[in-house]
């Protein structure tokens, strides 16, 4: 028995998916439930179904107004009441026939439903809204106003000459650096990149002389292209301390890295990339400042709106409070009046009234919209607007600011990137500057400006023993927490004394005080916008994060998996959207971009806010790094979810009494030995990847100890060689993650894993399938990405369900025609692996398959033409041979295609006798012929009806030009001709429908033939592909260039677009006047730069079953035994062109 859609909830817990089980329980006629226990279960379901009623509309509908009641004590007790009745359920339905006649599983459960729910229920009401009423200016006195704060001096600097000179830089988007951790390393050598202002070789002497001075310095180097940076390799050296005396000696130092010794300098090379700088080439109009909650956004806005200020006739700062809805904020009315009653502010002596229209509402809205723009037309201006959360707000507001060419700018701040994206892309005007941390010397300064000011700075220590260090670690370089968590500090010190200094480094545990520290607040109400702004299904999600520590990136995959597992969403694709929301509401941080390795990681800060917010709901613990047991242990409550983090001494389960007994979640973060895993009784998630001390014999108790109710089984990095026998005792088990193991096979007992969805076996030394994979009927993912595996049995096509497939990276040469079974495949991912064609029965699921292939990320689509009636029309004995025949081919010569093809293997002399029978439904079709295209031939092609792509190509160089006639092809849309020289003509009303008409060409005697593509009516491209090895001026590929430009011009359609590639990219003809020079657009020398891969994929294969069956062999065609010098010619260059190509590599 399983549950419909789950939709466990932070807020909830599992009271929706628990009441869909009770359903189920009482419906089901074989589960022998006992009169009493029947009565027991109906009376707990409608309490509870009368809670979820009343909690649907008012919680699980709205965003952000929800808290208080989620803390409620009644809702609390809903609750847990929900998970342990859930325990209830499973652990019910795991017994067998005569237990269950003598158990009654829900008495107890029913006692506490009466004195907690019922008896409180009739007279409970929705606990008030949590949100506070918030005003235009509330965030006036967020920061501390004394003066600008350390740091801002360069970001200020930069937006100024932006805003006044302007941008060279064509992305029109300045993105924020990772931030460098500030580490001491004691015990192991440390590397140290400092960058300086060295202007003279005095200077680089006072440099060095001081940095060899310094202790424990090993050896000094000056690095970088301009040599501008130190590299200082030692141990135990403090680089603020270090970074600051060189400030003082040679001027401007930029701490840039902090790593340990042994890695390579080579990848520092990124992180010391200085950023671009800004030029007066792009007029900035506006200006869209994107960062975290106490990120500066706000502090930097207002120091620019007080220093530009006065050259602006008028100027506007005001802030938009963000709702409690998913619609834009009510008070944007009051926004707008905002605006306008500050723009006349020192430019009229009597100023209009905000209101001095009728109506209300969006006619109000319009009436000031209306105003302001009339007045702001004629005015140079500058417009800041703080804090934009939904977009429908910066849309209404920028239509109230006029565009002029009188010198106006406008400044906006955002923490969401959806909101940055949109501007962006929306506005060419727009430059996004994503506000980045602090270096860690300004961070410092700042933390201990504070700390010292409050008088507090003798009594801290150095070095080590300095807690600003940690502080600096912990805020990632964000200006508020510095500032309130110092202050923090401040205190802390002053109330515990010099002799208990070292005492102040449990501020890293800040998670336990966040929300309680009233020095804390206003870093807490910053963060609290953002997390009140959250659907509750985000909110879930996020807090589930809390898991993590803050030196811990975050594996999307991984993350994703799990969230799945626990029952917060129930389909990968929805799970992927929700993480996607979540980095663009500045949650998830993401490096990298879509061309390299992506990682993500949240910050430390909103860790610890996350991590109290999950307290409050009883909603995930951990301990480890940066968490404080004690509270925990102390914690009336049972543990429902826990994650352990390296370090942590495990035997404090047992000694500080935790029950873990309930526990459903346990997630380990790196190497944390002894694991009881005896005491948990309840496990549904189990995930333990890159515990290096988890091996074979761990794996096998616990799977003896594990109950059978576990979904999700983690084991990725772990040192395990074998899955035990005993994993079959896993039933209930969904995801299977044993990817980046030593494991070299897996077990038949596979097979008994009836519920697995997921199979993730990358990175390990499988190197095939079991035949027991055909039982796996509920799979939809399927990864075996980098591994030695060379085939997949027959036995995949089995897997009626399979949505993903991923054979990348692995030895697998060709598919089984089975895969054609699969009906519901989606994904098939077979980049970087030897395979070039598909099985054509492969073109069954061609609606839904999206196939990658190559090195490019784009998706393949499969070409029609396949059905199962077409497979069923052909004899069994045909049907064998028709893989010799047809195939469908992925990559093609002429480029990667956006849409497949089916592809003839090797050379003929005529079309194939089986294509004829057969396969004159397809849509698309690729044939190699000897030397021409016989008239029946012809004909057999005009005559396919779904016909859309034709590619011909011909082995030897053509004597006579193929004349294609005026009748059939009448869906054509797109012929290729690959040929040593394109002698083709066409007739008069030739294939009515063709658009695209695409030439490859290698080299042979001109000729003045006519083409006469001014009989094709529809034309609208035509593109000439020379061989890579060619030169694209060669007498016989220049003539036919000009004689096609010359017809294009007489054209009925002209302008007919005419192109030549340089490599995939595809130049106009026009713009080089004329065909002698075409040489120039395909790379030096004239030749077209087609990756050499490209260019070996496209020989053709050579297989033994080909002898005797007219098909190419050896590079001469055994029917008419002519010699095919072009393969000849192609091989010789191939091999010389991959020579090279490791030479210069």
């Amino acid at each position: 028995m399983e549950a419909a859609a789950m939709a466990v909830t932070a807020a909830t817990g599992a009271l929706e998916p628990v009441l869909l089980k009770l359903a189920a329980l009482l419906d089901d006629g074989e589960c022998n439930l006992l009169e009493g226990s029947r009565s027991d279960a109906e009376f707990i379901r409608s309490e509870l179904e009368a809670v979820h009623s009343l909690l649907t509309p008012n919680i699980l509908g709205r965003m952000g107004d929800d808290d208080a009641a989620c803390k409620d004590g009644l809702i609390a007790e809903v609750r847990e009441l929900s998970y342990d009745l859930d325990d209830a359920v499973d652990d019910f339905l795991e017994l067998n026939f005569e237990q269950r006649r003598s158990t009654s599983p829900f008495g107890e459960l029913k006692a506490r439903v009466e004195e907690h729910v019922s008896n409180r229920f009739s007279d409970w009401k929705l606990p008030a809204t949590s949100l506070r009423p918030l005003s235009v200016n509330r965030r006036a006195g967020l920061l501390p106003p004394d003066g600008d704060l350390v740091g801002m001096g360069k970001r200020k600097e930069e937006l100024i000459e932006l805003l006044e000179q302007g941008s060279s830089d064509a992305s029109r988007w300045r993105k924020r650096k990772p931030h460098v951790p500030l580490r001491i390393i004691r015990g192991e050598m440390q590397q140290i990149v400092i960058k300086v202002a060295i202007l003279d070789e005095r200077n680089r002497s006072k440099a060095m002389t001081l940095v060899a001075k310094t202790g424990g310095v090993c050896s000094i180097a000056i690095v970088g292209d301009p040599r501008d940076k130190v590299l200082v390799v030692g141990d135990g050296i403090d680089p603020i301390k270090l970074t600051s005396a060189l400030r003082k000696k040679v001027g401007h130092a930029e701490l840039l890295q902090v790593s340990q010794a042994n890695k390579d300098v080579k990848e520092t090379t990124p992180m010391l990339a200085p950023v671009k700088s800004i030029c007066e080439f792009h007029e900035v109009k506006t200006v869209c400042i994107l960062g975290l909650p106490g990120g500066g956004k706000t502090r930097v806005a207002r120091v620019l709106y007080h220093t530009l200020g006065t050259q602006f006739q008028c100027r506007v700062f005001t802030s938009v409070s963000p709702s409690s809805s998913s619609s834009p904020s009510p008070n944007l009315t009051e926004t707008l009046a905002d605006i306008f009653a500050q723009a006349q502010l020192g430019v009229t002596d009597t100023p209009s009234t905000p209101y001095g229209g009728s109506g209300t509402g969006r006619a109000l809205q319009q009436h000031l919209i209306d105003n302001i723009s009339a007045f702001l037309l004629n005015k140079k201006y500058l417009i800041v607007i703080d804090d934009i959360w939904h977009w429908e707000e910066w849309e209404v507001i920028r239509k109230s600011i006029p565009k002029n060419d009188l010198g106006g700018r406008i400044i906006m701040t955002t923490r969401l990137n959806s909101i940055a994206e949109k501007c962006h892309s929306d506005d060419n005007d727009v430059f996004v500057y994503e506000v980045g941390d602090l270096d860690n010397n300004d961070a410092l300064s700042l933390s201990w400006g504070i700390a010292t000011k409050s008088g507090a700075g003798n009594k801290i220590g150095t070095g080590e023993d300095n807690p600003c260090y940690d502080i600096v670690n912990m805020c990632y370089g964000m200006p508020l927490a510095l500032i309130w968590l110092s202050s923090a500090l401040a205190g802390e010190i002053e109330e515990l004394g010099g002799a208990e200094v070292k005492k102040c480094r449990d501020l890293r545990h800040i998670e336990d005080g966040i929300l309680d520290i009233p020095s804390l607040q206003p870093l807490a109400e910053s963060l609290c916008l953002g997390y009140n702004h959250l659907p509750l299904y985000l909110r879930t999600l996020l807090l589930y994060c809390s898991a993590y520590h803050w030196s811990n990136r975050i594996e999307r995959g991984r993350l994703v998996r799990r969230w799945i597992a626990e029952g917060f969403v129930s389909e990968e694709k929805e799970a992927e959207g929700y993480f996607g929301e979540l980095i663009d509401r500045g949650w998830i941080t993401q490096h990298g971009d879509n061309n390299s390795y992506n990682y993500y990681e949240i910050h430390p800060v909103m860790l610890a806010f996350l991590r109290c917010k999950s307290k409050e709901y009883n909603f995930l613990t951990c301990l480890g790094l940066g968490s404080d047991t004690s509270t925990s242990a102390s914690s009336p409550r049972l543990i429902r979810r826990l994650s352990l983090q390296g370090g942590y001494p495990v035997d404090c389960l047992s000694s500080m009494s935790m029950d873990v007994s309930h526990t459903c979640s346990l997630v380990v973060l790196g190497d944390v030995a002894g694991i009881p895993f005896n005491m948990f009784k309840r496990l549904r998630v189990l995930d333990l990847e890159d515990n290096k001390d988890i091996q074979d014999s761990h794996l096998q108790g616990i799977c003896e100890q594990l109950s059978l109710r576990v979904r999700y089984l983690g084991l990725k990095g772990t040192r395990i060689r074998k899955l035990p026998q005993e994993m079959r005792k896993l039933k209930h088990l969904e995801i299977l993650y044993v990817g980046s193991t030593r494991i070299s096979e897996l077990p038949q007992e596979i097979g008994e894993l009836k519920h697995l969805r997921i199979l993730d076996v990358r990175n390990t030394d499988i190197t095939e399938l079991p035949l027991q994979i055909r039982e796996l009927q509920h799979l939809h993912t399927l990864d075996v990405r980098n591994t030695p595996i060379s085939e997949l049995p027959p036995q995949v096509g089995k897997l009626q369900n399979l949505k993903i497939m991923c054979v990348r990276s692995t030895g697998v040469r060709e598919l089984p025609k089975e895969i054609g079974e699969l009906k519901h495949l989606q994904t098939l991912d077979m980049r970087n692996t030897s395979m070039r064609e598909l099985p054509w029965q492969a073109g069954q699921i061609s609606q839904s398959l999206r196939v990658l292939a190559g090195d490019s990320g784009d998706g393949v689509r499969l070409p029609e033409g396949v059905c199962e009636a077409l497979i069923n029309a052909i004899p069994g004995a045909a049907r064998a041979k028709c893989r010799e025949v047809l195939s469908i081919a992925i990559i093609d010569r002429f480029g990667p295609p956006l849409v497949g093809i089916f592809k003839v293997p090797g050379s003929h002399m005529r079309i194939p006798k089986m294509i004829k029978d057969h396969f004159r439904v397809l849509s698309c079709l690729d044939i190699r012929l000897c030397h021409k295209l016989e008239d029946d031939d012809q004909k057999f092609l005009a005559e396919m009806p779904n016909l859309q792509t034709l590619v011909l190509r011909f082995e030897a160089l053509l004597r006579q030009p193929i004349t294609i006639k005026d009748t059939g092809f009448q869906m054509l849309e797109s012929f290729r001709v690959d040929s040593r020289v394109p002698r083709i003509t066409f007739h008069e009303d030739a294939m009515p429908n063709l658009k695209l008409l695409e030439f490859k060409f290698y080299a042979g005697p001109p000729s003045d033939n006519p083409v006469c593509i001014t009989n094709l009516k529809s034309l609208q491209k035509v593109v000439f592909r020379c061989s890579p090895w060619y030169k694209s001026d060669a007498p016989g590929i220049s003539a036919t260039v000009d004689v096609v430009k010359k017809e294009a011009e007489e054209h009925p359609n002209r302008p007919i677009t005419l192109l030549i590639n340089a490599g995939y990219k595809e130049i106009p003809i026009e713009s080089h006047g004329s065909s002698e020079n075409i040489a120039g657009s395909s790379g030096t020398s004239g030749i077209d730069t087609e990756p050499a891969q490209a260019q070996h994929d496209n020989l053709p294969a050579v297989r033994d079953d080909y002898k005797g069956k007219g098909i190419l062999l050896d590079g001469r065609c055994p029917t008419c035994g002519r010699a095919t010098k072009i393969e000849e010619e192609t091989q010789d260059r191939v091999a010389d062109i991959e020579i090279q190509t490791e030479t210069t590599s």
